[in-house]
């Protein structure tokens, strides 16, 4: 084996802690052998140290790649080659020991092999390794005081050294405001120069080393105490204030009397005591002798003491009272003097001969002795002031007094009376006599005051006088006089019975009518203001100067009767305690005047609305009757107010009842003496609307049975005077009937058949001239027109003419239709099957067994002739929105043929207004109960459906399946009539300028009392129409409540309400005579035209109950611009409609023309001008025309001219047609 040793001084950094073994060794040693070389290696921190110190030493063993070889298991021997200078341990700490030198050996032995490498370290002299500061305290440091500290150094041999005196040593403070530095004799201080913290930091050398200690100055404390009383001497009684100063560190001096810190006592506490006095701490003397004060401040040695001589109490102050500091001319008042000790003892020295006495000026008053007492008696007005002194006038008291005037001192009353008649007077005097002797009245005095004892006998209230007293009950009282609330004088009144002064007749002046008799009555004026009444006093008596015109009864001599007209002179005479007194007055005789009154009149009972003549007459006092009815001095009047009405005609006064109910009417005259008054009861029984129906009013309409007609086309005929006539030209059988007749609405009883006419007259109280009258259907929703039923197509015998039993068949399905497609349940039931249906991928085109053809005609629809024309024509089709299905399911109308069908389908109908035709095992059959689903299906067809839009295949099933499930009488004729609970539903269209108000109320034609029916759900369908911008509801109360439909509603222009609040119908009698409570209110804006892609404008409300499912309450209205259309050009279109008779008498609604002044006035009322016409014979004026009235006739201001004018456009295309009239339909206005 071949050794080679390598050296290699390398310096890395290496701690106590551990190192870093990538660093090159300090020295290595290696050994090769067959190429592969190791070598052990020292890693060593620094080859020297200081003394006390020590190093860490490491020894590795590495190959050539430097590997470490060496593992836990492997001993590396240390050697030190001289101990006293260093010593290390089998770790390889090394400790110096001594200043020297000396070689540290590492071996080891590693798999056979030997390995050795040594290391020289050379010891130095102990090094300075870290600087102590040491404070005398470590608590804070008062201002003012000193704090001693030292500097110890710590060397790396564990010395400890003092180095605090060292010139190389040094320190300095951060903050010198808080405190400064002192170094050297007599030792290193730090004095506190204000309240804070600082830091003082100390180094030493040129060295790193550092020492810091935060220094804390604290407030300045005491160091000295100084106590002083303000007397050195004190009377019992008597204070001296204690003052206390300390002395502080920072030389400061502050009174600390009132400090908590400071305790303050006395020795002998029974001679004295400290007591605080506001801000002052004192001293006070209780008994002789000499008192010793000590002070101490809490929690130090400090103290001090001081004495007193404590002597006997001395006079302090002299107090000096009078009774009255005010005393009144001629009179006395007594004087009081009163010493204070200074012991707070008061002694009484108003005779002690050391008070000196004396009153300034000696004028106004002297010093008296009375009954061994001191006073001071009055000489004249004035001021003055009384003076006491003691010991030689060191001590003085004085007060100030006045002289007044004299006083009263008796107080006396005159003259005195016997007695007082009650209700006359006396006059009493008060008399004063005062302090210096005088005497004065004092009656008038402000001061001065009359009493009495019982103010029921007597008083002086009723008299401006003072002192005069009036007599009021008979008795006896006393009367007492006070001056100033202190003087008072009695005497005694006696009050007797009053006398009579004079008499008077209780008229100056009477006008008696012939034939009437009156009693005068004369009253007799007693002393105290009493009346009484003489008339039948045997002491008075009566002369009439002309007995032609008047004379007295020979029974009642006080009662006069008028004989004849003209005037004479009445005289009363009497005598009363020996007094003579007489009295006149002047009589007028007049015409006779009414006695009594009488109310006449043919019955007792009247009808509400219908007048009953009243006849008054008066029994006149001459014993004639007179029919005094239409007399001016006549008041009539009726109660309960309001309950009727009085009117005056030519043949008496006419009363009309409008409340049901007793009422009382009375009559009221003016007559004498008084008014006379007659009364007389009348029961009003209410207004009957009812019209009962009889068999004998009934017959049938003259007609074919294979005659068309109109399912709506119900009228009324006016025959004369109250006399109608109901014609029911349709197969409907109409269940108690209402009718409009003017502004009142009538039921007839019963149940009307199809096709008949009943006779009816209106009740006798109805006398108003007829304007309008027609039949208000509840049930408008389901339309047809039927031209007739007949075989149109005879050439094909595939078709057939209907039977009577087909006609009849046909029948049961419209009446069953009409019932059910009112129903609200039914037309809800549609929204959510529509949407569903459409939505839906797979449609059915099959139901039942049902099997349809259909055919397109081109011929165009022909105008429907009906007494309504409330319904929306139009033609839909399979892609129409889902509101315009719905509108045209229960409001268009279609006009078809009907007919049979005999083979190959079950149904076969035109696509639009044309013809219908069904096999007849498809329509009604005995015992059946629910329809099938192919009338109904045909019957879309002519609304202008296909098969592809969920209104023949499709909802016709629905039908079906909703009648089984909730209409089992469908086919009973009227009996569902009978049982449906229907409201009528009217309604008002008001014009609100750019929109319309459409106002919707309710009539309960079953009953004449307050109605228990209401709606409370409703959907509501719009067809050309913007959406609807406002609704509301308008409660029993008057109350406006804002309503929402519901946002799931389904599709547009269809509006669902649910859950609203109810809304209440009026009964016939309140619709007749009362404003309308409850309503539902719409806002929309206005439609520009009539029509929009064919398609008329029009508004269906659909009412129900969610409690009863069968309610109707239904409404079509067909929007012919009463309420106003607004133009592209923003003019303001109108038409307007009213009830006419037609030649057969039939009342029919139809367009009302106004003439060009008519026209400006309609417009004027609304706010607006007449507006300017499109250009005459223009396309303009017939595309103008056609949205409003097609074929019609307008009104405004020619657009050449600018005058008004008429025009007719009974044309689309010919302008050489059109032509000026004399008025027009469609009305066009401009804002102003």
């Amino acid at each position: 084996m071949k050794n080679r040793t390598l050296i290699s001084i390398l310096f890395c950094l290496f701690s106590l802690t551990g190192c870093d073994f990538n660093k090159d060794p300090v020295l290595s040693l290696s050994y090769e052998e067959s190429a592969v070389s190791h070598e052990l290696v020292i890693h060593a921190e620094s080859q020297s140290l200081p003394k006390g110190d020590k190093l860490y030493l490491r020894a590795q063993l590495l190959d050539s790649e430097n590997n470490g070889w060496l593992t836990e298991t492997d001993t590396v021997i240390w050697n030190s080659s001289n101990e006293k200078v260093a010593t290390i341990n089998s770790s390889g700490l090394l400790l110096a020991k001594s200043q020297g030198a000396t070689t540290i050996t590492a071996s080891v032995n590693k798999d056979g092999l030997a390995f050795s490498v040594s290391l020289e370290i050379t010891v130095s002299g102990a090094m300075l390794s870290k600087l102590t500061l040491v404070l005398a305290n470590e608590g804070s440091t008062p201002k003012g005081l000193t704090l001693p500290f030292q500097v110890m150094g710590e060397y790396s041999d564990g010395n400890r050294i003092d180095l605090t005196d060292s010139s190389e040593l040094q320190c300095h403070i951060a903050d010198s405001t808080v405190a400064q530095l002192t170094l050297g004799n007599p030792a290193n201080l730090i004095q506190g120069m204000s309240v804070g913290n600082t830091v003082l930091n100390c180094t030493y050398g040129d060295t790193a080393l550092e020492a810091g200690k935060k220094i804390s100055i604290s407030k300045a404390i005491p160091v000295e105490l100084s106590l002083s009383l303000e007397y050195s001497e004190l009377p019992v009684g008597s204070s001296s204030q204690i003052l206390a100063f300390a002395k502080f560190s920072d030389s400061s001096t502050q009174e600390i009397t009132n400090s908590p810190e400071l305790h303050l006592d006395i020795r002998d506490r029974s001679l004295a005591s400290i007591v605080q006095e506001q801000d002052q701490t004192q001293l006070f003397a209780t008994s002789t002798g000499t008192a010793i004060l000590t002070a101490k401040i809490k929690n130090t040695e400090l103290s001090d003491e001081v004495s007193v001589v404590i002597t006997p109490a001395e006079f302090s102050t002299l107090n000096v009272t009078l009774e009255k500091d005010e005393i009144p001319l001629g009179l006395s008042t007594h004087v009081q003097a009163l010493a204070e000790l200074t012991d707070q003892s008061t002694i009484n020295v108003t005779r002690d001969p050391r008070v000196i006495w004396s009153v300034l000026p000696v004028t106004i008053a002297r010093i008296e002795t009375k009954e061994n007492k001191l006073t001071i008696k009055a000489l004249k007005p004035g001021q003055a002031t009384l003076v006491a002194s003691l010991n030689d006038g060191q001590i003085r008291s004085q007060v100030p007094f006045s002289v007044s005037e004299p006083v009263v001192t008796k107080l006396s009353l005159s003259p005195n009376v016997d007695s007082l008649p009650k209700g006359l007077s006396h006059s009493f005097q008060a008399w004063a006599t005062y302090s210096d002797g005088s005497i004065a009245e004092v009656t008038s005095a402000s001061e001065f005051q009359w009493s009495v004892d019982n103010t029921d006998i007597a008083t002086f209230e009723l008299s401006p006088h003072k002192g005069m007293i009036t007599g009021i009950q008979v008795g006896e009282t006393n009367i007492t006089g006070t001056l100033s609330d202190r003087w008072r004088s009695t005497a005694t009144l006696t009050v007797s019975d009053a006398i009579v002064t004079e008499i008077s007749f209780d008229e100056t002046e009477l006008s008696l009518p012939v034939g009437l008799e009156h009693p005068l009555k004369v009253n007799a004026l007693l002393s105290d203001g009493s009346v009484i009444d003489i008339s039948n006093s045997p002491e008075i008596s009566f002369i009439v100067s002309n007995n032609e015109f008047a004379d007295f009864d020979d029974q009642e001599r006080n009662v006069v009767v008028g004989k004849n007209m003209g005037s004479t002179t009445i005289t009363a005479l009497a005598k009363f305690n020996s007094l003579e007194h007489q009295n006149h007055m002047r009589l007028f005789v007049m015409p006779p005047v009414i006695k009594r009154l009488s109310l006449e009149s043919t019955f007792t009972e009247i009808t509400a609305g219908v007048p009953l003549v009243l006849q008054a007459i008066a029994t006149m006092t001459d014993g004639s009757e007179v029919n005094v009815t239409n007399s001016s001095t006549l008041d009539w009047s009726v109660k309960p107010v309001g309950s009727a009405e009085l009117t005056q005609s030519t043949e008496g006064i006419t009363l009309t009842g409008i409340e049901k109910g007793e009422i009382k009417v009375s009559v009221i005259a003016e007559s004498f003496p008084s008014t006379v008054t007659t009364q007389k009861t009348f029961t009003v029984v209410p207004k009957d609307y009812t019209i009962t129906l009889v068999e004998e009013a009934i017959s049938p309409l003259s007609r074919s049975v294979f005659e068309g007609y109109d399912i709506d086309d119900i009228k009324i005929r006016h025959n004369g005077l109250t006399n109608f006539d109901l014609l029911n030209t349709t197969p409907r059988y109409l269940n108690n009937p209402l009718v409009r007749v003017n502004q009142q609405h009538f039921r007839i009883t019963g149940v009307i058949s199809p096709f008949k006419a009943v006779n009816f007259e209106l009740p006798e109280w109805f006398d108003e001239p007829i304007a309008s009258a027609y039949f208000v259907d509840e049930q408008p929703l389901f339309k047809a027109h039927i031209r007739a039923y007949a075989d149109v197509r005879q050439n094909d015998d595939k078709y057939a003419q209907p039977t009577t039993e087909n006609v009849y068949q046909y029948e049961k399905e419209l009446r069953g239709f009409k019932q059910l497609m009112n129903n609200y349940d039914y037309n809800h039931q549609f929204i959510g099957f529509i949407q569903s249906y459409m939505n839906s991928r797979t449609r059915m085109i099959r139901h039942e067994d049902h099997w349809c053809e259909v055919e397109t005609l081109l011929t165009s629809t022909r105008s429907i002739e009906s007494s309504s024309d409330h319904f929306a024509k139009f033609k839909g089709n399979d892609t129409s929105p889902h509101t315009l299905k719905h509108v045209s399911l229960i409001a268009n109308k279609p006009s078809a043929t009907y007919m049979m069908l005999t083979r190959e389908a079950n149904g076969v109908a035109t696509v639009g207004d044309g013809w219908l035709s069904v096999r007849d095992f498809r329509l009604f059959s005995e015992g059946a109960t629910s329809p099938k689903t192919t009338y109904l299906h045909e019957k879309m067809h002519n609304h202008g459906f296909g098969h592809k839009g969920g209104m023949t295949y499709g909802y016709p099933a629905e039908t079906g399946k909703f009648v089984n499930q909730s209409w089992t009488q469908f086919y009973e004729d009227g009996a569902v009539e009978a049982s449906t609970p229907t409201l009528a539903s009217q309604y008002e269209l008001k014009d609100l300028g750019k929109q319309f108000k459409l106002e919707i109320s309710f009539l309960d034609k079953s009953t004449s009392v307050p109605s228990n029916r209401h709606i409370d759900k409703f959907i509501l369908l719009t067809t050309s129409l913007t959406k609807l911008e406002r609704s509301y509801l308008i409660d029993h109360n008057n109350n406006a409540i804002e309503i929402y439909p519901e946002l799931d509603s389904g599709y547009e222009h269809t509006y669902v309400f649910n859950n609203i609040e109810p809304i209440q119908p009026q009964s016939i009698s309140e619709a007749n005579s009362e404003p309308v409570a409850s309503k539902l209110i719409f806002v929309f804006d206005k439609p520009e035209q009539a029509n929009t892609n064919n398609i008329p404008t029009s508004i269906i409300f659909i009412g129900g109950n969610r409690e009863d499912t069968k309610q109707q309450a239904n409404l079509v209205i067909n929007y012919s611009g009463s309420g106003g259309f607004v133009s592209k050009d923003g003019q303001f279109v109108y038409l307007t409609k009213q009830w006419n008779k037609n030649d057969n008498n039939v009342f029919t609604n139809e367009v009302n023309t106004l003439s060009p002044i008519e026209a400006e006035q309609f417009c004027k009322e609304k706010g607006l001008n007449l507006g300017t016409l499109k250009p005459f014979r223009s396309r303009d004026m017939m595309d103008f025309q056609t949205k409003y009235q097609k074929y019609g006739t307008q009104v405004g201001l020619s657009y050449e001219t600018g005058t008004p004018m008429a025009i007719s456009v009974p044309t689309t295309y010919r302008p050489s047609t059109i032509t000026e009239v004399e008025k027009g339909a469609v009305i066009v206005c401009n804002e102003q």
